[in-house]
Protein backbone atom coordinates (compact mmCIF):
# COMPACT_ATOMS: atom_id res chain seq x y z
CA UNK A 1 0.00 0.00 0.00
CA UNK A 2 2.72 2.19 0.86
CA UNK A 3 4.27 1.02 -2.85
CA UNK A 4 1.06 2.21 -4.15
CA UNK A 5 0.93 5.43 -3.04
CA UNK A 6 4.79 6.43 -3.64
CA UNK A 7 3.86 5.50 -7.18
CA UNK A 8 0.49 7.80 -7.37
CA UNK A 9 2.93 10.62 -6.37
CA UNK A 10 4.94 10.08 -8.84
CA UNK A 11 2.56 9.82 -11.63
CA UNK A 12 0.62 12.85 -10.08
CA UNK A 13 4.20 15.34 -9.93
CA UNK A 14 4.68 14.14 -13.59
CA UNK A 15 1.71 14.38 -14.17
CA UNK A 16 2.01 18.42 -12.99
CA UNK A 17 5.49 19.31 -14.77
CA UNK A 18 4.00 17.94 -18.05
CA UNK A 19 0.84 20.68 -17.70
CA UNK A 20 2.33 23.37 -19.17
CA UNK A 21 3.50 21.84 -22.05
CA UNK A 22 0.24 20.07 -22.88
CA UNK A 23 -1.01 23.61 -22.49
CA UNK A 24 1.45 25.03 -24.65
CA UNK A 25 0.66 22.40 -27.44
CA UNK A 26 -3.28 23.19 -27.06
CA UNK A 27 -2.43 26.20 -27.56
CA UNK A 28 0.03 26.02 -30.83
CA UNK A 29 -2.93 23.77 -32.11
CA UNK A 30 -5.54 26.30 -31.91
CA UNK A 31 -3.67 29.24 -33.58
CA UNK A 32 -2.69 26.70 -36.10
CA UNK A 33 -6.62 25.81 -36.79
CA UNK A 34 -8.02 26.53 -39.87
CA UNK A 35 -10.33 29.67 -38.96
CA UNK A 36 -13.15 31.24 -41.99
CA UNK A 37 -12.24 34.97 -42.74
CA UNK A 38 -14.68 37.22 -43.51
CA UNK A 39 -12.98 38.22 -46.95
CA UNK A 40 -13.06 42.33 -47.86
CA UNK A 41 -15.93 43.03 -50.41
CA UNK A 42 -14.56 45.49 -53.45
CA UNK A 43 -16.70 47.07 -55.63
CA UNK A 44 -15.58 49.44 -58.83
CA UNK A 45 -16.77 52.05 -60.57
CA UNK A 46 -16.02 53.23 -64.21
CA UNK A 47 -17.20 56.12 -66.83
CA UNK A 48 -17.22 53.92 -69.60
CA UNK A 49 -18.79 50.36 -70.87
CA UNK A 50 -15.03 49.08 -72.47
CA UNK A 51 -14.11 49.28 -68.48
CA UNK A 52 -16.73 47.75 -67.29
CA UNK A 53 -15.44 44.30 -67.19
CA UNK A 54 -11.78 45.71 -67.32
CA UNK A 55 -11.22 47.09 -64.73
CA UNK A 56 -13.19 43.82 -62.70
CA UNK A 57 -10.59 41.88 -64.39
CA UNK A 58 -7.43 43.68 -63.27
CA UNK A 59 -8.54 43.69 -60.01
CA UNK A 60 -8.68 40.58 -60.01
CA UNK A 61 -5.09 39.63 -61.40
CA UNK A 62 -3.88 41.97 -59.33
CA UNK A 63 -5.77 39.68 -56.31
CA UNK A 64 -4.14 36.47 -57.83
CA UNK A 65 -0.64 38.09 -58.11
CA UNK A 66 -0.63 40.07 -54.48
CA UNK A 67 -1.91 35.95 -52.97
CA UNK A 68 -4.70 38.43 -51.57
CA UNK A 69 -7.82 36.29 -52.25
CA UNK A 70 -7.90 35.11 -49.32
CA UNK A 71 -8.46 38.60 -47.82
CA UNK A 72 -10.74 40.29 -50.59
CA UNK A 73 -13.02 39.48 -53.47
CA UNK A 74 -15.16 41.79 -55.93
CA UNK A 75 -18.58 41.82 -55.40
CA UNK A 76 -19.15 41.19 -59.39
CA UNK A 77 -17.69 40.84 -62.91
CA UNK A 78 -19.03 44.17 -63.87
CA UNK A 79 -18.61 47.25 -62.33
CA UNK A 80 -20.97 49.88 -61.87
CA UNK A 81 -21.43 51.97 -65.01
CA UNK A 82 -22.07 55.59 -65.20
CA UNK A 83 -22.42 55.47 -69.10
CA UNK A 84 -19.80 58.48 -69.98
CA UNK A 85 -16.98 60.89 -67.93
CA UNK A 86 -20.23 63.63 -67.87
CA UNK A 87 -22.34 61.51 -66.27
CA UNK A 88 -19.76 60.77 -63.18
CA UNK A 89 -18.43 64.35 -63.02
CA UNK A 90 -21.39 66.21 -63.55
CA UNK A 91 -23.53 67.98 -60.47
CA UNK A 92 -25.86 65.86 -58.00
CA UNK A 93 -29.78 66.65 -59.28
CA UNK A 94 -32.76 65.16 -57.30
CA UNK A 95 -34.12 62.23 -59.50
CA UNK A 96 -30.87 62.59 -61.83
CA UNK A 97 -28.73 59.33 -62.78
CA UNK A 98 -26.09 61.95 -62.66
CA UNK A 99 -22.96 62.93 -60.28
CA UNK A 100 -20.50 60.47 -58.62
CA UNK A 101 -23.35 61.00 -55.61
CA UNK A 102 -25.95 58.83 -57.76
CA UNK A 103 -23.14 56.23 -58.81
CA UNK A 104 -21.51 56.02 -55.12
CA UNK A 105 -25.13 55.33 -53.71
CA UNK A 106 -25.83 52.23 -56.51
CA UNK A 107 -22.89 50.81 -55.47
CA UNK A 108 -23.45 51.05 -51.68
CA UNK A 109 -26.79 48.55 -52.25
CA UNK A 110 -23.95 45.20 -52.77
CA UNK A 111 -22.44 46.50 -49.00
CA UNK A 112 -19.09 46.95 -50.30
CA UNK A 113 -16.10 47.55 -48.08
CA UNK A 114 -13.92 49.16 -50.32
CA UNK A 115 -15.15 51.07 -53.38
CA UNK A 116 -12.75 51.67 -56.37
CA UNK A 117 -13.52 54.27 -59.35
CA UNK A 118 -11.90 54.78 -62.52
CA UNK A 119 -12.24 57.37 -65.20
CA UNK A 120 -10.54 58.75 -67.91
CA UNK A 121 -8.83 62.79 -67.49
CA UNK A 122 -9.09 63.34 -71.08
CA UNK A 123 -8.51 67.15 -70.82
CA UNK A 124 -10.63 67.81 -67.53
CA UNK A 125 -7.32 67.72 -65.44
CA UNK A 126 -5.66 70.37 -67.82
CA UNK A 127 -9.08 72.84 -68.12
CA UNK A 128 -9.60 72.75 -64.04
CA UNK A 129 -5.49 73.56 -63.67
CA UNK A 130 -5.59 76.46 -66.09
CA UNK A 131 -9.18 77.82 -63.90
CA UNK A 132 -7.39 77.25 -61.16
CA UNK A 133 -9.74 75.05 -59.70
CA UNK A 134 -9.46 71.56 -57.51
CA UNK A 135 -7.94 68.36 -59.20
CA UNK A 136 -10.85 65.86 -60.63
CA UNK A 137 -9.07 63.06 -58.10
CA UNK A 138 -9.40 64.82 -55.00
CA UNK A 139 -12.36 66.81 -56.03
CA UNK A 140 -14.53 63.67 -56.73
CA UNK A 141 -12.98 61.70 -53.60
CA UNK A 142 -14.73 64.88 -51.32
CA UNK A 143 -17.70 63.81 -52.82
CA UNK A 144 -17.83 60.16 -53.13
CA UNK A 145 -16.80 60.69 -49.03
CA UNK A 146 -19.49 62.29 -48.10
CA UNK A 147 -22.42 59.84 -49.16
CA UNK A 148 -20.36 57.14 -47.74
CA UNK A 149 -17.93 58.36 -44.78
CA UNK A 150 -17.82 54.68 -43.67
CA UNK A 151 -16.45 53.49 -46.62
CA UNK A 152 -13.08 52.80 -48.01
CA UNK A 153 -12.71 54.67 -51.26
CA UNK A 154 -10.22 55.51 -54.05
CA UNK A 155 -10.67 57.59 -57.06
CA UNK A 156 -8.01 57.03 -60.19
CA UNK A 157 -7.84 59.59 -62.60
CA UNK A 158 -6.04 57.69 -65.91
CA UNK A 159 -4.26 60.43 -67.58
CA UNK A 160 -5.22 60.64 -70.29
CA UNK A 161 -7.24 57.36 -70.80
CA UNK A 162 -7.11 54.07 -69.58
CA UNK A 163 -6.23 52.17 -72.90
CA UNK A 164 -3.05 54.70 -72.04
CA UNK A 165 -2.16 52.24 -69.67
CA UNK A 166 -1.80 48.92 -71.78
CA UNK A 167 0.34 51.28 -74.16
CA UNK A 168 2.98 51.17 -71.29
CA UNK A 169 3.16 48.19 -70.70
CA UNK A 170 2.80 47.19 -74.48
CA UNK A 171 5.98 44.93 -74.41
CA UNK A 172 3.80 42.44 -72.23
CA UNK A 173 1.81 41.64 -75.36
CA UNK A 174 4.96 41.66 -77.49
CA UNK A 175 3.92 37.38 -77.36
CA UNK A 176 0.97 37.63 -78.89
CA UNK A 177 1.32 40.86 -81.14
CA UNK A 178 4.02 41.72 -82.89
CA UNK A 179 2.59 45.28 -83.63
CA UNK A 180 2.42 46.12 -80.09
CA UNK A 181 6.15 44.98 -79.40
CA UNK A 182 7.41 47.62 -82.43
CA UNK A 183 5.21 50.44 -82.10
CA UNK A 184 7.00 53.19 -80.75
CA UNK A 185 5.85 56.99 -80.34
CA UNK A 186 7.43 60.07 -80.64
CA UNK A 187 5.11 62.02 -77.69
CA UNK A 188 4.64 61.29 -74.40
CA UNK A 189 2.18 58.13 -74.33
CA UNK A 190 -0.18 60.58 -71.70
CA UNK A 191 -0.31 63.11 -74.55
CA UNK A 192 -2.12 60.37 -77.04
CA UNK A 193 -5.37 61.07 -77.51
CA UNK A 194 -7.82 58.17 -78.67
CA UNK A 195 -5.26 55.54 -77.05
CA UNK A 196 -8.53 53.10 -78.00
CA UNK A 197 -7.65 52.97 -81.64
CA UNK A 198 -3.59 52.02 -81.19
CA UNK A 199 -5.28 48.80 -78.54
CA UNK A 200 -8.05 47.82 -81.06
CA UNK A 201 -5.49 47.60 -84.17
CA UNK A 202 -3.26 45.48 -81.76
CA UNK A 203 -6.25 43.34 -80.91
CA UNK A 204 -7.24 42.62 -84.46
CA UNK A 205 -3.71 41.44 -85.12
CA UNK A 206 -3.04 39.08 -81.88
CA UNK A 207 -2.64 35.69 -82.76
CA UNK A 208 -3.09 33.24 -80.06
Amino acid sequence: LVRSRGLGDVYKRQHQRALPRRRALAERRELLRPRHVKRGRIVAIVEGEGEETAVPALIREWLTLNDLHGRWQLVSERAVCAKGQANLVAPSLPNKRRGIEYFVNAALGANPDVMLIVLDADDVCLDRARRGEQQLGPHLLERARAVARHKEIGVVVADREFEAWFLHHRTALASVCLAASEWESTRPIEEIRDCKKVMDRWLSLIHI
